[in-house]
């Protein structure tokens, strides 16, 4: 990047608002959830573990909800709507 573009870049980042946890805290440190993967749906056709990242506030420990959906969001944490844990389903239910 030539000089005038890194200006530009970092006038927009500095000018940017920060990405605030429901704490208030604004630093995050980066994690992992791992989801297992069923040899009967995996496109390698081997039970795999698949890692998603995830941001963790360094003040209170929640996982950033980074995604538009709620829903998937609870998903990837295995949670249900309200919070309960998922029932575990067996590889053949949908």
């Amino acid at each position: 990047m030539d000089p005038i573009e890194n200006a530009k870049m970092r006038d927009m980042l500095l000018n940017s608002a920060n990405v605030k946890c429901d704490c208030g805290n604004v630093i995050f440190t980066p994690g992992f959830v791992f989801k297992r993967v069923s040899k009967l749906v995996s496109p390698s056709g081997k039970d795999e573990t698949v890692p998603i990242d995830v941001m963790i506030c360094t003040k209170c420990g929640k996982i950033l909800d980074m995604y538009e959906s709620k829903d998937s969001y609870n998903r990837i944490l295995g949670l249900n709507a309200d919070g309960t844990p998922l029932k575990e389903k067996s590889p053949l239910e949908v």
